[in-house]
């Protein structure tokens, strides 16, 4: 009976959204770190949401951008005062860009978007 039930839930559960608009995926931009351990990214126009629909932000960032480097995943910059960390922010028309602080200085950072 059990198994007839959870079969019935999955067979009827909700369809999901139906009403997603724009972008849609993820989407990954590697910067270089500056000689100050910065990075900043506008991402392209085509990748946009309203501010009050912000995509997901991951940034992880590596010593070197060759194939089968390891990348390191960033924190949100509260585990330690100077561990790297990024944010992503709004800009004009509807556009996104993101900045890392405290990284490596040459090292590199990947934004990546998941809309």
């Amino acid at each position: 009976m059990l198994r007839r039930i959870l079969l019935a839930g999955l067979l009827l559960g909700a369809a999901g959204c139906s009403d997603i608009t724009g972008p849609s995926g993820r989407h990954s931009f590697v910067v270089q770190a500056d000689s100050t351990g910065f990075a900043s990214f506008n991402f392209p126009a085509e990748l946009t949401s309203k501010a009050g629909d912000p995509p997901a932000l991951l940034c992880y960032n590596t010593p070197n951008n060759r194939e089968g480097a390891p990348w390191y995943p960033m924190s949100d910059g509260y585990w330690v005062e100077d561990s790297p960390w990024c944010a992503l922010f709004p800009e004009a028309g509807d556009r996104w860009g993101a900045s890392a602080v405290n990284l490596e200085p040459g090292w590199y950072v990947a934004f990546v978007l998941i809309f």
